[in-house]
Formats: structure tokens, C-alpha cells, sequence
């Protein structure tokens, strides 16, 4: 008998193609081409166990949470970027695509809470809860104009 796959299975297969297509086309556009087509060794973001850098997130219901986030490229010019990884990943997801788009424009790619280095407290999670951390997240930089971020989350490009 042949087992046919779920909506869900052809749902996240959708997702995970769509963040293919959406990163190089953001590779395309923002990186040169000789750079991308050259013999040299492709440079990929460090791990670092300890985590990149601190964001202290005030919930709503005054819990303070740690969010950890990757920043690249702050002193450019151009409109941020902030990169938020899928369902079960980390901004180390990002680790190939942050330095290449960071030359041309600042760019940030933070874990959500309850992911990757970010704290993982005894909350209820929900994409609400993301909603909020990823909205509130530009507006704790030192960047001039928030009203002029880009996001991109696997499978959705928003610009606000």
C-alpha cells in the first residue's frame, strides 16, 4: 500500500523552498556576482557555544528573557535586514548568508525565544509571542529610521 504524504509534509516542503528561493534571490541582488563566482573559499559565520550578542526582552508580562542575536555589517548604509530562522532552527541557520549580505547593509539575525542560544523559559509559546519578540526586536538598536527594516522569515518577505 502506498502512503500518500500529508498537507502538512507538502506544506513544509513549500516553506522549505520557498527559503531557498528567497535567499538567492537576496544573494543575487545584494552581493556581486564575480564575489559569488569566485575560486576563493566562501567565509560562513563562527560558532560560538557562548552565544553572539544580548538582547534583554521586557515581556509584557515583565519576564525578562534573553535573546541572542547575530549583527553584521552596522556601519553600512542601506536597509536593515533582519533575518528570523523556521520552526526548529537558530540564527546559526543564517551562518552562510550573514556575511556576505552584511557588506552592503546592516544585518541581524536573532534566535527566537525558545530557540537556539536564546533563553528557553516556562512560558506559553506562540506565534504571538514570536510576533511580538520579532516586531520589538528594531526597535532596541541604534539604527536611525525603524520604519525601515526588511524581514525575512523562511518562506515570507516583509517589508515595514
Amino acid at each position: 500500500m502506498v502512503r500518500l504524504p500529508t498537507p502538512c509534509t507538502f506544506f513544509l516542503f513549500f516553506l522549505a523552498c520557498a527559503h531557498g528561493w528567497i535567499s538567492k534571490i537576496l544573494l543575487r541582488d545584494s552581493i556581486r556576482i564575480k564575489k559569488l563566482n569566485s575560486a576563493e573559499p566562501k567565509v560562513k559565520l563562527e560558532w560560538r557555544p557562548e552565544g553572539y550578542e544580548t538582547w534583554i526582552w521586557k515581556t509584557e508580562d515583565k519576564v525578562d528573557i534573553k535573546v541572542n542575536y547575530v549583527a553584521r555589517g552596522i556601519d553600512k548604509p542601506g536597509d536593515p535586514l533582519v533575518l528570523v530562522h523556521g520552526f526548529g532552527a537558530s540564527c546559526y541557520h543564517w551562518r552562510h548568508q550573514l556575511p556576505d549580505l552584511g557588506e552592503d547593509r546592516p544585518v541581524f539575525a536573532l534566535d527566537l525565544v525558545g530557540f537556539g542560544l536564546s533563553d528557553k523559559p516556562i512560558i506559553d509559546y506562540s506565534p504571538e509571542l514570536w510576533r511580538d519578540q520579532v516586531y520589538l526586536y528594531p526597535l532596541n538598536l541604534s539604527i536611525d529610521d525603524h520604519n525601515k527594516f526588511i524581514f525575512l522569515l523562511p518562506g515570507v518577505l516583509v517589508y515595514r
